[in-house]
Protein backbone atom coordinates (compact mmCIF):
# COMPACT_ATOMS: atom_id res chain seq x y z
CA UNK A 1 0.00 0.00 0.00
CA UNK A 2 1.15 3.34 -0.93
CA UNK A 3 -0.13 7.01 0.51
CA UNK A 4 -0.64 9.82 -1.87
CA UNK A 5 -2.06 12.86 -0.13
CA UNK A 6 -3.69 11.41 2.40
CA UNK A 7 -5.82 8.23 0.50
CA UNK A 8 -3.59 4.46 0.84
CA UNK A 9 -3.84 2.79 -2.71
CA UNK A 10 -2.94 -0.66 -3.64
CA UNK A 11 0.21 -0.99 -6.41
CA UNK A 12 -2.07 -1.50 -9.18
CA UNK A 13 -4.36 1.80 -8.51
CA UNK A 14 -1.41 3.37 -8.27
CA UNK A 15 -0.61 1.55 -11.35
CA UNK A 16 -3.61 2.43 -13.21
CA UNK A 17 -4.08 6.01 -12.03
CA UNK A 18 -0.56 6.55 -13.69
CA UNK A 19 -1.79 4.70 -16.68
CA UNK A 20 -5.11 7.54 -16.91
CA UNK A 21 -2.55 10.24 -16.78
CA UNK A 22 -0.16 9.27 -18.97
CA UNK A 23 -2.85 8.34 -21.77
CA UNK A 24 -4.64 11.18 -20.90
CA UNK A 25 -1.62 13.55 -21.42
CA UNK A 26 -0.68 11.44 -25.08
CA UNK A 27 -4.20 11.96 -26.50
CA UNK A 28 -3.41 15.73 -25.47
CA UNK A 29 -0.32 15.74 -27.40
CA UNK A 30 -1.61 14.25 -30.41
CA UNK A 31 -4.12 16.65 -30.73
CA UNK A 32 -1.58 18.91 -31.37
CA UNK A 33 -1.91 22.76 -31.79
CA UNK A 34 -5.69 22.97 -31.60
CA UNK A 35 -5.56 21.34 -28.42
CA UNK A 36 -8.37 19.53 -26.76
CA UNK A 37 -11.44 20.88 -25.41
CA UNK A 38 -11.64 19.86 -21.41
CA UNK A 39 -15.49 19.24 -21.97
CA UNK A 40 -14.57 16.43 -24.65
CA UNK A 41 -11.59 14.59 -22.81
CA UNK A 42 -14.47 14.60 -19.71
CA UNK A 43 -16.74 13.54 -21.72
CA UNK A 44 -14.76 10.41 -23.13
CA UNK A 45 -13.37 9.53 -19.82
CA UNK A 46 -17.17 9.62 -17.97
CA UNK A 47 -17.42 7.17 -20.48
CA UNK A 48 -15.80 4.99 -19.02
CA UNK A 49 -16.51 5.45 -15.84
CA UNK A 50 -14.51 8.58 -14.41
CA UNK A 51 -16.17 10.58 -12.16
CA UNK A 52 -16.06 14.83 -12.10
CA UNK A 53 -13.87 14.64 -9.13
CA UNK A 54 -11.32 12.07 -10.34
CA UNK A 55 -11.49 13.99 -14.22
CA UNK A 56 -10.82 17.16 -11.97
CA UNK A 57 -7.93 15.56 -10.03
CA UNK A 58 -6.51 14.15 -13.35
CA UNK A 59 -6.80 17.58 -14.94
CA UNK A 60 -5.39 19.35 -11.95
CA UNK A 61 -2.08 16.65 -12.02
CA UNK A 62 -1.62 17.10 -16.10
CA UNK A 63 -1.17 20.97 -15.73
CA UNK A 64 0.43 21.17 -12.82
CA UNK A 65 3.14 19.20 -14.72
CA UNK A 66 3.79 22.00 -16.53
CA UNK A 67 3.36 19.81 -19.91
CA UNK A 68 0.07 20.64 -20.40
CA UNK A 69 -1.73 24.34 -20.87
CA UNK A 70 -5.42 25.13 -19.71
CA UNK A 71 -6.86 28.45 -21.38
CA UNK A 72 -10.41 28.64 -20.76
CA UNK A 73 -11.85 25.21 -21.55
CA UNK A 74 -8.87 24.19 -24.17
CA UNK A 75 -6.07 22.01 -22.90
CA UNK A 76 -3.41 22.12 -25.02
CA UNK A 77 -0.03 20.11 -25.35
CA UNK A 78 3.07 22.44 -23.95
CA UNK A 79 5.98 19.92 -23.56
CA UNK A 80 8.70 18.82 -25.83
CA UNK A 81 8.19 17.76 -29.22
CA UNK A 82 8.68 13.86 -30.42
CA UNK A 83 9.67 12.76 -33.51
CA UNK A 84 8.34 9.52 -34.90
CA UNK A 85 11.04 6.86 -34.75
CA UNK A 86 11.15 4.46 -37.40
CA UNK A 87 12.54 0.84 -37.39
Amino acid sequence: MITVTGKTLSKSELRAGLSAVVAVTEAIREAGAQGIPAGTLYAILMGRGCSLEAYERLESIIVNTGLVRKSGSLLTWQGPEFNEVSA
